[in-house]
């Protein structure tokens, strides 16, 4: 690596790719001086300094991923009803934003009524399980005044839309979470109630 005759050896950093031209870095050479030297990049501090080649260190690995979820993560407990679904009845009881969140944990919903048919069974968890309340579903009542469930469609299409005599009525307007009453019919109530509420699976 030749800098300059009028200079001495100085340690330097060459600064570019190896084999092409570049600036050298030192204090006792011109930062324009144009170095062709076949060792770059690399530190000289003697004439001719070899150069080192020292290899990149490997990449750390990636963290490994996390184990695959099934659309429902606690399959013995839930339920399959050819022909209509998979759910879950949850006895114990939670506010409306705690069930979401519960069926949520599984990979599963809140569920959401599609048909007779489904409202139907419904109604038969209702009775065996000798429940003496309303349980909650997956929808409520969104800024516009309209209901939505919890996947964002808007509760007129999912197919079942049936209303309890009065309903909605969001009494006391307080009132912004579905419920299903013991007939299968739908109602409004209040979300920081605590009841019962059916996880629903995705298929």
């Amino acid at each position: 690596m030749i800098l300059n005759k009028a200079f001495a050896w100085a340690c330097v950093l060459v600064l570019g790719a190896a084999g092409a031209a570049g600036q050298v870095k030192t204090p006792k050479a011109p930062l324009t001086y144009v170095n062709n030297s076949q060792c770059e990049p690399c530190q000289a501090c003697q004439p001719c300094a070899p150069c080192v080649q020292r290899p990149c260190p490997a990449p750390a690995p990636a963290p490994p991923l996390p184990p695959c979820r099934t659309p429902w993560a606690l399959v013995a407990k839930y339920r399959s009803h050819p022909g209509i679904g998979v759910y879950r009845l949850h006895t114990q009881r939670a506010t409306w934003s705690e069930a979401k969140k519960i069926c949520e944990a599984d990979g599963t919903h809140l569920a959401v009524i599609n048909s007779q048919a489904e409202a139907d069974l419904f109604k038969k968890f209702y009775q065996e399980a000798r429940i003496s309340d309303w349980f909650f579903l997956g929808f409520s009542r969104g800024k516009d005044g309209k209901f939505y469930t919890v996947q964002g469609r808007p509760l007129s299409s999912t197919g079942y839309a049936r209303w309890g005599a009065n309903e909605p009525n969001n009494a006391h307007g307080s009132e912004h979470c579905g419920f299903m009453l013991a007939s299968g019919l739908l109602a409004d109530g209040w979300c920081d109630a605590r009841l019962t509420f059916i996880c629903e699976a995705p298929l």
